[in-house]
């Protein structure tokens, strides 16, 4: 485990491919990060208790690549951008963990073609903002397009085998939004 307190800290601990990276303080960044297979990022309180803040600039926030936890953070992109996504379209990502999680911005994974399968356990995540309106993946049945919302858990692949299992856990809210609250895409099913 490697505690980190500046951006300059937290992009070498990425880039050593630490296991475990502790936010200990609020922090701004100018671009997205990834986090390295198997890397868990979590806050840890502050000497108030309130969570560490990781915001982005102008950019999307956090993505993620296979067997990532992301917890007690406080998450801040601008509105219109992406807080928490997968980069990796691998067959089998493994499972993600989030947990006491305040986010600015969408919670957005996507499967493409290759996913077989993947276990998403979401607790007590609460978005404050999203405008989902811009982005280009919309499942289309019976003649109508439907927008992503501002936690998008959506599979693409069309074989049958394919499976994204979540479970989620306490409360998942949307405060302020300007698309839908919650959708989960399934084959086209909805």
């Amino acid at each position: 485990m490697i505690e980190v307190k500046n951006p300059t800290e937290l992009i070498q601990a990425l880039t050593a491919k630490d296991a475990s990276i502790v936010l200990t303080r609020s922090m701004m960044l100018t671009h997205s990060i990834t986090l390295p297979n198997a890397t868990s990022l979590s806050g840890k309180p502050q000497e108030d208790s309130a969570l560490p803040i990781l915001m982005f600039q102008d950019s999307d926030g956090i993505g993620l690549t296979a067997n990532n936890t992301i917890k007690n953070l406080i998450i801040h992109t601008p509105a219109n951008h992406r807080s928490i996504f997968n980069t990796n379209y691998e067959t089998d990502l493994g499972s993600f963990g989030f947990e006491n999680l305040e986010l600015n911005g969408q919670f957005s994974f996507l499967s493409k073609s290759k996913l077989n399968n993947t276990f998403l356990n979401l607790k007590n995540i609460n978005i404050i903002a999203a405008d989902t309106r811009g982005y280009l993946e919309q499942p289309q049945k019976y003649g109508v397009n439907v927008l992503q919302g501002a936690l998008t858990i959506y599979n693409l692949n069309p074989d049958k085998n394919s499976l994204i299992t979540v479970n989620a856990k306490k409360s998942l809210s949307v405060k302020k939004f300007s698309c839908y609250r919650f959708r989960c895409f399934y084959r086209w099913i909805w």
